[in-house]
């Protein structure tokens, strides 16, 4: 609040937008950008706009994505449907995204941005009708799922 002469007062006011929304045993909690977790929605809403995470708690790994997710394009985060956390011996942070062009991206949280910030043009340059793991841990690279499959039934062969 600031005062304002005469006799009135300029009251400020700032929102925190919803970032993503937390599933909790099918109920789903939003969450603001600032990583606070709000009351679950009324059972039977659906979450929208937004990603639903799945696996995560409140503490660093929520806090990190939460912050790379908010520098992404809107176009981006509008694409990811689910995020799980997924943490591994050598990345407390590793996340499995699952995008709604059928795509699922491995990544970690400590360079989401910087990667994901490609992805429409990593997505452009594959044939859309073959789905598969776009991998941003690291470099980039692509592994279709029929690959998966093909090898498993190979070694069920031997």
């Amino acid at each position: 609040m600031t005062p304002v002469f005469p006799n009135s007062i300029k009251i400020t006011v700032s929102e925190h937008n919803r970032m993503a929304y937390l599933s909790n045993n099918g109920k789903f909690a939003p969450i603001l950008e600032n990583g606070s977790v709000l009351e679950e929605l009324a059972t039977g809403e659906i979450p929208v706009f937004a990603p639903v995470l799945i696996g995560f708690k409140e503490g660093k790994a929520l806090k990190l994505l939460l912050e790379e997710l908010d520098k992404l394009p809107a176009e981006i985060q509008n694409a990811i449907s689910e995020i799980h956390y997924a943490p591994t011996k050598t990345d407390d942070y590793h996340i499995v995204m699952f995008m709604n062009d059928g795509f699922e991206v491995s990544a970690t949280s400590r360079t989401l941005y910087e990667k994901m910030i490609h992805y429409p043009s990593i997505v452009g340059q594959l044939d859309p009708d073959v789905k598969g793991v776009i991998d941003l841990e690291v470099g980039s690279y692509f592994k279709a799922y029929e690959d998966a499959e093909q090898k498993e039934g190979t070694n069920e062969e031997n």
